[in-house]
C-alpha cells in the first residue's frame, strides 16, 4: 500500500525557513506499525496522522523516525495549517486528540496557536555539571541553572549568556542522550536573551537524539517551556515572546516561534505557542506487505 504525506514547513518567516512535518489525513486505516513506517521512511524529525476523533476536532498521533511522541509543535502547526488551506477547519477554533488528553487549537489570520498547560519546573542541582560537559561549556556560561519545564513535554532549558556563547555550543550527543533517558527529557533546549533593540527575545537551539534529532530548526513544545523560563527565571517581563531557532543550521532554516502567556499574580497560569505554516509538496510513500 502507499500513504500520501504532505510536506508542510511550519514556523516559517515570511515564505522561507520553518521545520518541515510529514502530515497524513484522512489516516483512520492506518496502524500503529504502519505510522512508524512510514515516519521512518519519511525521516523527517515529525510526522503526524489524522484521524476521527470522538472528542476533539481531531485525533493526532506523532511519530519521529523511530519513536511515537505524545504531542509535537511544529507538526500540529503544519497539519493545522494544511487543514486551513483546504478549507477544513470551519472557524477559528478546533482541538487535538492526543496521547496525554485533549488541547485546543486556535486560528489567528494565517497563524495556528496551541494550546499548552501551564509550566512544571523541575530543577537539578546535581547535574549542572554533567549538563555543561554534555554541551562542551563551563558551568560560568549559564545564564541560570538549567531546569527542566513541562508544558505538556519535558525539556531541559538550559539558558547561556550570549548569543556567541549559544552558537559555538558543540554538543556531545552521546552524553546528551544518557542525560535525557536518566532525567526523562523529550531534548535540550539552549537559548540565550536578546537584547532590547531586537525584534525578537530570544534564539534557541534544541538537540533531542533521544528522539534521532540531532538539531532541529522549530521546536513548538519547548518553545513554550522556554517562554515560561524567560518569564520566571530571567525576569522578562513580556506577555508575547518570539523566539528564533534554526538560524545556527548548516543548511540555515530560520524560525520564529510565537508564544503567549497568561499570567495571574505573577503566576503562568496558561499558554499558547504558535506560528505560520505553509505546505511545500506532497509524496507518496510505499509501505512493504510487513508494515
Amino acid at each position: 500500500m502507499d500513504v500520501e504525506v504532505h510536506v508542510v514547513d511550519a514556523f516559517i518567516i515570511g515564505e522561507t525557513g520553518g521545520n518541515a512535518a510529514g502530515v497524513v489525513l484522512d489516516a483512520d486505516h492506518l496502524t500503529e506499525t504502519q505510522m512508524q513506517a512510514t515516519a521512518t521512511e519519511m525521516g523527517l524529525s515529525e510526522t503526524v496522522f489524522l484521524s476521527r476523533s470522538e472528542k476533539a476536532g481531531f485525533k493526532l498521533d506523532f511519530f519521529t523516525p523511530n519513536l511515537r511522541t505524545a504531542d509535537c509543535g511544529h507538526a500540529t502547526v503544519a497539519a493545522f495549517s494544511l487543514l486551513k488551506a483546504l478549507g477544513r477547519l470551519p472557524g477559528d477554533r478546533s482541538s487535538k486528540e492526543i496521547i496525554n488528553g485533549v488541547r485546543d487549537i486556535f486560528v489567528e489570520g494565517d497563524a495556528i496557536y496551541m494550546e499548552q498547560k501551564a509550566p512544571v519546573f523541575t530543577p537539578f542541582p546535581q547535574h549542572q555539571q554533567a549538563i555543561a560537559a554534555s554541551l562542551n561549556i563551563g558551568l560560568d556560561q549559564f545564564a541560570a541553572p538549567a531546569e527542566a519545564v513541562d508544558t505538556g513535554t519535558r525539556f531541559l532549558m538550559v539558558a547561556l549568556k550570549d548569543e556567541a556563547r549559544v552558537k559555538a555550543v558543540i554538543p556531545d550527543q552521546n552524553k546528551i542522550l544518557a542525560l535525557s533517558n536518566e532525567l526523562d527529557l523529550i531534548g535540550y533546549y539552549v537559548f540565550s536573551k536578546h537584547g532590547e533593540g531586537s525584534e525578537h527575545q530570544a534564539g534557541a537551539r534544541m538537540f533531542g537524539p533521544r528522539f534521532a534529532i540531532d538539531e532541529e530548526s522549530a521546536t513548538g513544545m519547548a518553545a513554550g517551556p522556554c517562554s515560561c523560563f524567560l518569564h520566571q527565571r530571567l525576569g522578562l517581563d513580556k506577555n508575547i515572546i518570539q523566539i528564533e531557532q534554526g538560524w545556527l543550521m548548516d543548511p540555515p532554516s530560520r524560525s520564529l516561534l510565537t508564544a503567549r502567556l497568561q499570567v495571574e499574580d505573577g503566576r503562568i497560569t496558561s499558554l499558547k505557542v504558535g506560528g505560520v505554516g505553509r505546505k511545500r509538496k506532497t509524496i507518496r510513500v510505499v509501505l512493504n506487505e510487513l508494515a
